[in-house]
Parts: structure tokens; sequence; C-alpha cells
């Protein structure tokens, strides 16, 4: 995990989500300038994590997406089931429609 991820990280768990999710946005974007996948993975599945708690489903979603995607092509098994896991979530709590079911 890289540096400004685990610092992201830190400001999510201490509550601290828009202090996070600037951190966040900043690292995958250096991380995709670079290409990297696997840090790439990280920060938005992170950013998928801290939207979700600032109940931005469309956002949370949308990173989730891109995690996943960025950890299959990076071949980081753990990263891109975190991904799938969040994604689900945000499906499940936020776009099924429970009253058609």
């Amino acid at each position: 995990m890289s540096w400004p991820v685990a610092k992201a990280r830190a400001l999510g768990h201490a509550g601290k989500y828009d202090e996070g999710l600037t951190e966040v946005k900043a690292a995958a974007a250096t991380a995709r300038t670079t290409g990297y996948e696997p840090v790439i993975a990280e920060a938005t599945a992170l950013m998928g994590d801290l939207h979700r708690h600032r109940e931005q489903p469309e956002l949370a979603r949308a990173a989730y997406e891109e995690a996943l995607y960025a950890g299959i092509a990076a071949r980081y098994d753990v990263q891109h089931t975190i991904a799938l896991v969040g994604l689900l979530g945000v499906w499940g709590m936020h776009f099924n429609d429970t009253e058609a079911a």
C-alpha cells in the first residue's frame, strides 16, 4: 500500500471522509499517470469506501468498478475481491428495488 493511500485510509477510519477523499483522489490521479494498476486498485477501492460512508452510491459504484478492473488487470486478487464486495454492497443497499422484489 502506498503512503498516500494509507494516510487516506487512516483519515477515513477517523471519520474524516472529506479529507480522506482529497488524499485518495490525489493518490489515484498519480497512480493513473504512472499506470501502476495495483495502486490504482487500492486507491479507487478506498475511494469507493469513503463515498459509501458519505452516502454517495453513484460515486462509490464508479470507484469500485474502476478498482475491480484495475485489480483484475494487476492480477491483484485480494484487491479485486475487496472491490467486488464493495460493489455488491452498494448495489444491494442503494440500487436494489426491494419493494418490487
